[in-house]
């Protein structure tokens, strides 16, 4: 059994083999089903700033009582305040209907985000750098910029487009072409 770093009451637990896929992706990476089909993946960081701003909002909550008033809040806000002062980020949602999860799915859009987080920004600092050291934005630096910018806009419509057709699946029509 794989350690959690969440300590939160679920109604499935998320499968090992899963778990281990995302840490070798993010070692602080986090699967948790929330209820009615819902699934969260995110990163725990246990030293967020939104830790303070969630343990906050959750002592207004409990009042005077010290007990959470689920008339007043929805169990879906308090499981967020939740899951926050816990230092869980959220990262992406997905809803699977009684087939089951595609762990798949999440794992390569985990992935695939993680590399865009992880890159995208060290591309744009380059960039960012070498305008700032020339001064002025000369025809090399733009023409780098817009191709980064172009590629960038191919693989994000590509990807999109991809999810597309595997969560809606329609024929398509005789003639057109893709």
């Amino acid at each position: 059994m794989i350690e959690r770093f969440i300590d939160i009451q679920v109604e499935k637990e998320t499968p090992d083999h899963v778990l281990k896929l995302l840490r070798e992706v993010h070692p602080m990476a986090e699967l948790l089903e929330v209820g009615q089909g819902w699934w969260w993946v995110g990163i725990v960081k246990p030293d967020a700033p939104a830790r303070e701003i969630a343990r906050a909002t959750l002592e207004r909550m409990r009042g005077n009582a010290g007990v959470i008033d689920f008339r007043k809040y929805s169990p879906k806000v308090v499981r967020r305040w939740l899951l926050q002062e816990q230092g869980f980020a959220l990262c992406g949602k997905y809803r699977f209907g009684d087939e089951g999860p595609e762990w798949d799915a999440i794992v390569k859009d985990f992935t695939f985000a993680d590399w865009v987080y992880r890159n995208w920004g060290a591309e744009n600092e380059t960039i960012r750098g070498q305008i700032q050291e020339s001064g002025v934005l000369d025809d090399e630096v733009r023409l780098k910029a817009r191709a980064a910018t172009v590629e960038r806009l191919k693989a994000d419509e590509r990807y999109l487009f991809s999810r597309l057709i595997r969560r809606n699946p329609a024929p398509v029509p005789v003639g057109v072409q893709l």
